[in-house]
């Protein structure tokens, strides 16, 4: 029975990171960056600024912390602060809704 559950966990994990991965590409179209910009170590304020609605709003899809910090290359705590700090922020959670518009998935 555990790796029958084992088994069924792993592809929904798999659609996860996906997922978080559209959000990558939605984002890199939203400000012209690329994706690689998104995800590298450090990139200033605006790359930061950018990289936090992202995992903002792959997680407001239904991606964990851990995921969406596997597709951004970042640790889930680094997530969580990303997410507590774009619905602080009214200006990024203006762009996290016009970046989950581009997608299909409205807020």
């Amino acid at each position: 029975m555990p790796q029958a559950a084992l088994l069924t966990s792993a592809p929904a994990r798999r659609s996860a990171i996906i997922a978080a991965e559209q959000v990558l590409a939605a984002l890199a179209r939203h400000y012209r960056v690329t994706p690689a910009d998104v995800t590298a170590h450090y990139k200033g304020k605006r790359i930061s600024a950018i990289r936090q609605v992202g995992m903002y709003v792959s997680v407001a899809l239904g991606n964990s912390l851990p995921a969406t910090g596997k597709a951004f290359h970042r640790h889930h705590t680094t997530v969580l602060h990303a997410v507590r700090t774009v619905k602080r922020n009214q200006r990024l959670l203006g762009e996290a809704g016009l970046v989950m518009g581009r997608m299909g998935a409205g807020p």
